[in-house]
Order: C-alpha cells, then sequence, then structure tokens
C-alpha cells in the first residue's frame, strides 16, 4: 500500500473533520498471498478503464481536500458514505473516474454492493470514504502490488456481468453466481445467511465507526448503527 500519514477513524472525531497522525497498522492477511489470481484480474481491467491524464499528487493538502469534501457531503446528507458524492468531486476537479464498485471479502464473494471508488490514470484505486469499512485507513490508495486492490472489482449486475460482457471474464471463475450475478441480490442474500459483519476483519471497528458518525453526523448513521448493534453484540 502506498504509505498516507492519516488520522484514526475510530478517534475522538470532535478535534474536527481534518487531522492527521499515524497510519492505522496493515492487515497481516494478503489476498495476492491466498488469491493471487484475483489480483491479477482486477489489475488488468482496471488499467484497461483507467481515464487518460496526469496522475495527481497525492500529499496532505489532497489528502485534506478529500476529507473537508468527505466531511461537508456527510453533514448535509444526516450522514452515510457518501462515497457517490465525494467521488463526483474528485471526478470534477481533478479528473478521476467515478467507478460503481462491489467491495469483495478475500474468498471472492460480495462484501458491500452499491460503492465507488476513483480511478487513477496509473489504474491505482482510491477509495476517499474507506472509513465506512472499519479499514485501517480512513483513505486507501491502492495500486495493483496491494493486497486490497483484487477486493475492488466492477459491480455486477443481471445484464452486466461475466455471461454477458467479455471484459468481465475474467470473473467469471469467482464466487458471485450463488445468489445469481445481480450484486445487490448476492449482497442481501449473504449478509440474510451469515449476518452483516460476516465479512468484517474486525466486526467491532465497523460498529465503532458507526457509533462515531452517528453522534457528528445524525440520522443515517444512527439508524444503521442501531440496526447493527444487536447483532454484533449477539
Amino acid at each position: 500500500m502506498t504509505e498516507i500519514k492519516i488520522h484514526d477513524p475510530f478517534s475522538a472525531m470532535a478535534a474536527g473533520p481534518v487531522m492527521t497522525g499515524s497510519a492505522l497498522p496493515r492487515y497481516p492477511d494478503d489476498i495476492r498471498n491466498r488469491r493471487p489470481e484475483l489480483a491479477a484480474v482486477a489489475e488488468r481491467y482496471w488499467k484497461a478503464m483507467a481515464p487518460r491524464g496526469p496522475v495527481p499528487v497525492i500529499d496532505e493538502a489532497f489528502l485534506d481536500m478529500i476529507r473537508r469534501e468527505r466531511h461537508m457531503s456527510r453533514q448535509e446528507n444526516s450522514g452515510g458514505g457518501c462515497c457517490h458524492l465525494v467521488t463526483e468531486i474528485l471526478q470534477a476537479t481533478h479528473g478521476l473516474e467515478k467507478c460503481a464498485v462491489s467491495v469483495l471479502a478475500p474468498d471472492g464473494r460480495v462484501a458491500m454492493s452499491g460503492h465507488y471508488i476513483s480511478l487513477m490514470p496509473n489504474g491505482s484505486i482510491l477509495d476517499p470514504t474507506a472509513d465506512q469499512f472499519g479499514t485501517r485507513s480512513d483513505i486507501l490508495l491502492l495500486s495493483p502490488s496491494d493486497g486490497d486492490y483484487g477486493l475492488y472489482r466492477p459491480e455486477f449486475s443481471d445484464e452486466w456481468n461475466p455471461d454477458h460482457e467479455p471484459e468481465l471474464a475474467g470473473w467469471s471463475e469467482f464466487p458471485g453466481a450463488e445468489h445469481g450475478w445481480d450484486d445487490f441480490d448476492q449482497d442481501n442474500a449473504l449478509k440474510a445467511d451469515m449476518g452483516p459483519h460476516w465479512w468484517c476483519r474486525d466486526p467491532s471497528r465497523q460498529l465503532a465507526w458507526l457509533e462515531n458518525t452517528s453522534r457528528t453526523y445524525g440520522s443515517w448513521s444512527l439508524a444503521r448503527h442501531d440496526e447493527l448493534e444487536p447483532d454484533f453484540a449477539g
């Protein structure tokens, strides 16, 4: 992972929307070690889809801009990840391609559908709202050599999936069709079968994010927290 100095999103949020500090530690499990072909498929696809243009410098000023825009978007929308809004801003201001993705569990199944990331001209993935998943960083910048790169793939639907689109064929051998190709349906079915946090490396971190954002932003995060808390406690 490209090293970025960022704040721990579960520290005291009262300090304000823009904070700096030590990066969270990396998780020891690396998807490339277990499923290197998943990362290889993602690399081929995202590099082919990458926008043309200069690669922006990812410095503290750039990260602060992301955090300000993210904070304002969440204020205006009573919380939530606001990935669709933040990636729209990055597309308009820096030419980074807004891409609809599903975030995968390490075994290739859908952990979260309906997410958006920013695709860099060099094929790297920028997730400006990664904090909502309880990840090691509030912002993730992943190059193809990073283990979690393979956990981001384009979002499938019944009409747009490896059975119909040649550019998606690389994913045809991975889990995904047990509930149909539609990622939204698969996401909901897996959560119904296994619980809403089945995919989390550390479920308590996602709940902590919801607790903090419900205090800061209000209704959306509070409702989601109250929905998940009994399951986390169980």
